[in-house]
């Protein structure tokens, strides 16, 4: 249905919104990505839909996550996150 970030909930403190449901806060569509994708396309669905991480999904079930630094430490070995 939706997902919630940090940020989310910080613009809810903010507005003192925070006795709402999780619903009045959370992001949707959610952007998500398959197991079997490459991390290059995960990188990039990322940048593009400006999201720090994406539900992994593995025939439309919810397997995991993976996040920006994820694939950063994947692809680029050694660098700070």
């Amino acid at each position: 249905l939706g997902i919630v970030s940090t940020d989310d909930v910080a613009r809810a403190a903010q507005a003192g919104r925070l006795e709402l449901p999780v619903s009045s806060c959370m992001g949707h569509p959610v952007r998500t990505i398959d197991e079997d994708a490459l991390l290059d396309d995960a990188m990039a669905a990322m940048m593009r839909h400006r999201v720090g991480r994406l539900p992994v999904l593995r025939g439309g079930a919810l397997v995991g996550i993976v996040t920006r630094s994820d694939v950063r430490g994947a692809l680029y070995p050694g660098t700070p996150d």
